[in-house]
């Protein structure tokens, strides 16, 4: 998942490389081996969802969905891999493993972040749910979950 402040859809769409003129059902989107993504507005930018792929953690797509503005991604998948991410003024800010928590002095991290990474190092943290708060925190777009819900189609990625 990616939050993008001050972003569009279609500018979030051409920076994930994806066919905007293309949607598929999220069903089929998981059906399929490529990459999709879902993307909506909100309040202060835009949101996107990626389906069976992880280039929202890639710094190269940070960068240009940030677009010189800010973005942070929190990627995981089956194998509970886990990543954030986030981009200020065209800069990788910080790339983070959620299971480094139990090293949070270690790691540089903005300072309105620390407090947050290193509370996902207790034993019932949940690091998907502290990885999205820290993506909230940073980029100031919430993220509801009502909108992610109603994500029902999604665009290839090219």
């Amino acid at each position: 998942m990616t939050a993008v402040a001050g972003g569009t859809r279609d500018g979030v769409l051409a920076a994930f490389g994806a066919d905007g003129s293309v949607e598929v059902p999220v069903e089929d989107a998981f059906a399929d081996e490529a990459d999709y993504v879902s993307v909506a507005e909100v309040p202060g930018g835009a949101i996107a969802v990626e389906h069976n792929g992880f280039r929202g953690s890639l710094p190269e797509v940070l960068v240009r969905v940030a677009g010189g503005g800010v973005t942070a991604s929190m990627f995981w998948n089956v194998n509970d891999l886990t990543a954030f991410s986030c981009v200020r003024d065209g800069v990788v800010v910080a790339t983070v493993d959620m299971y480094d928590a139990d090293q949070a002095d270690n790691v540089d991290l903005p300072d309105e972040l620390r407090e947050l990474f290193a509370s996902a190092d207790r034993d019932d943290a949940d690091l998907h749910a502290t990885g999205m708060a820290m993506v909230e925190t940073f980029t100031g777009v919430k993220v509801p979950a009502d909108v992610v819900e109603s994500m029902t189609t999604a665009h290839p990625i090219g």
